[in-house]
C-alpha cells in the first residue's frame, strides 16, 4: 500500500503537466473533445425501470421492452405484423402520459424541413 500510495506520489505531478492544454475556441466548440456521448434510440418508460425500443427484424419491426437494470428485454410490445395491414412497418412510435396506447407512425412522406405526412394507427 505505501509503494502505491508513494507511485502515485510522484507520478501525479507528471501526469498533470503532460496532460495541461490551452483551452481555446476551437478545442471547445469545434473538435468535440468535451462534448458529452449520446444514446438515442430508446423511450424511457415513466416507471424509472423500463425503456422501449424499435427494432428491426427478419419478420418486419417490432416495438420491445427492456429493463434498465439488466438490459435485458422483458417484452415485445408490438410487432408489425400483427398491428399494421398489408405488410406495413413501424417507422415512429408514441406512448401516451398512461402507457396504455401506442400511436404508430408509418408511411411516413416529408413535406418540408421538420413537417410530414403519415398513416397513424
Amino acid at each position: 500500500m505505501k509503494r502505491l500510495f508513494l507511485l502515485l506520489f510522484i507520478a501525479f505531478p507528471y501526469l498533470l503537466s503532460a496532460q495541461q492544454k490551452e483551452l481555446t475556441f476551437d478545442l471547445l466548440y469545434k473538435t468535440g473533445t468535451f462534448y458529452g456521448e449520446y444514446v438515442g434510440g430508446f423511450t424511457s418508460m415513466d416507471d424509472g425501470e423500463h425503456y422501449t425500443r424499435l427494432e428491426r427484424g427478419d419478420n418486419g419491426t417490432e416495438i420491445n421492452k427492456y429493463a434498465y437494470k439488466t438490459g435485458e428485454k422483458v417484452a415485445t410490445l408490438v410487432k408489425s405484423s400483427q398491428a399494421l395491414p398489408d405488410g406495413k412497418q413501424i417507422e415512429d412510435y408514441q406512448i401516451n402520459e398512461k402507457e396504455g396506447v401506442i400511436i404508430i407512425k408509418t408511411n411516413i412522406e416529408g413535406i418540408y424541413r421538420y413537417s410530414d405526412k403519415a398513416d397513424y394507427y
